[in-house]
């Protein structure tokens, strides 16, 4: 029970991000590049396993 909240968590966090990233990517080809930063409040405790 709990592994299967817990992947189901994990993909609906996954798939808000994914779409957060396309919304705020620059449409432009040559647009500024914007390096995704990675903070350890952007990690997931289930990613760590």
């Amino acid at each position: 029970m709990y592994a299967y909240v817990t992947d189901e968590l994990v993909r609906a966090i996954t798939r808000e991000r994914e779409e957060e990233a396309r919304q705020t990517r620059p449409h432009a080809e040559n647009g500024p590049k914007i390096a995704p930063t990675v903070t350890p409040a952007t990690v997931s405790p289930a990613s760590r396993c």
